[in-house]
């Protein structure tokens, strides 16, 4: 196989992460054969004769490109750039870093299969749209005073830990945990008006605070890889000719989306794979289970990025969180007795 790994070296986020990758890189033998292609994204002279300098001790590829269409803009451009001289790319972020010996070797072994679309280090069954019917009705609850509000002004899945899980169960609490998001009731304390947290998730995530971005992507378990750390064939990522993406929106629609690139791939019959540090080649329903993405202490990393890092810096209580809205009840950690469900199901069952 003709492989090129792709390092997208993003100037807004300055020189650090790409020598943290770089000290990775070197560190980490790749295990298999390939060219290095360095995306330089956004860099002025300056800064580009920086970067170009940091990177001058490895050989590698430049290729010059201007901070539009976020990580997967510069994904799909580099794949339509280089279509004729590779044939499997695996794309890495600007924040990641190589964890183990043979990391890339292990990533092209699963990519190489036949029957499989793209291999990653990471992924997740977590949906849009049932987060945001969970943490809707999260600020429900808070708005009427059965659960603790989060700091003024900010709202989401960072102060998760400090409401889902309470040492007993506040005052009227039982009546959210056994009630579904889609009731009567949720809709009439929608249309009486959003809480302030409320308003600043839907101005975040939403289109001019509209909450469209919630019915548009598929219900969970929305089994999909994470795009950092994947390995595709070049011909495969072309012939969705995906467009670039131009909002935040776009990005998370590629990523998982009902017309994303993981939906995209198994529509055309094609397996996903998880790869673990141990080689193992995990199809979604052992995802969970993988000690990878929000698992078991992330210990099966190939390759970290800026959240598994984030995330080991957690307390207990904010893991299960996120567990929780990963995995669902496929999650490997038990929760506590109160744990806040909100009537949100999160079934995996239906994994396949």
């Amino acid at each position: 196989m003709t492989l090129a790994c792709v390092y997208l070296a993003r100037a807004a986020e300055g020189l650090e992460p790409a020598r943290t990758f770089l000290s990775s890189y070197r560190q980490y033998p790749a295990g298999a054969e390939h060219t290095l292609l360095v995306i330089y994204k956004g860099w002025d002279a300056d800064g580009l004769a920086a970067a170009r300098a940091l990177f001058a001790e490895v050989p590698h590829r430049p290729l010059l490109m201007d901070d539009q269409g976020f990580d997967i803009g510069s994904y799909l451009r580099c794949a339509r750039e280089v279509a004729d001289q590779f044939e499997y790319l695996c794309f890495l972020n600007t924040f990641s870093r190589i964890e183990v010996a043979g990391w890339l070797g292990k990533l092209a072994a699963a990519g190489a299969d036949p029957a499989v679309g793209a291999a990653a280090a990471t992924g997740s069954f977590e949906s849009h749209a049932d987060t945001a019917r969970f943490l809707e009705t999260l600020a429900f609850a808070q708005r009427y005073g059965t659960v603790p509000k989060a700091p003024p002004g900010r709202f989401g899945v960072d102060e998760l830990h400090a409401m889902l899980l309470q040492k007993r169960p506040p005052q009227g609490l039982r009546k959210w945990v056994a009630t579904p998001v889609r009731t009567l009731a949720a809709r009439a304390l929608y249309r009486a008006g959003l809480a302030s947290e409320e308003k600043h998730h839907a101005k975040v995530f939403g289109s001019g605070g509209r909450r469209e971005w919630t019915r548009s992507f598929g219900p969970f378990p929305n089994v999909h890889l994470r795009t950092n750390a994947f390995v595709i064939r070049t011909a495969l990522l072309n012939s969705f000719n995906f467009s670039i993406p131009r909002t935040k929106y776009d990005a998370y629609q590629f990523e998982s989306g009902p017309k994303g690139l993981s939906a995209s791939i198994r529509a055309a019959g094609l397996d996903l794979r998880l790869v673990g540090a141990d080689g193992v080649s995990y199809p979604p329903p052992s995802w969970p289970g993988s000690a990878t993405f929000r698992s078991l202490g992330q210990q099966n990393l190939l390759v970290s990025d800026n959240l598994t890092r984030a995330y080991d810096q957690l307390p207990s209580e904010a893991k299960i969180a996120y567990q929780y809205l990963t995995w669902g009840s496929a999650m490997q950690a038990s929760p506590p007795r109160f744990f806040v469900r909100f009537g949100v199901p999160f079934d995996a069952r239906r994994v396949s």
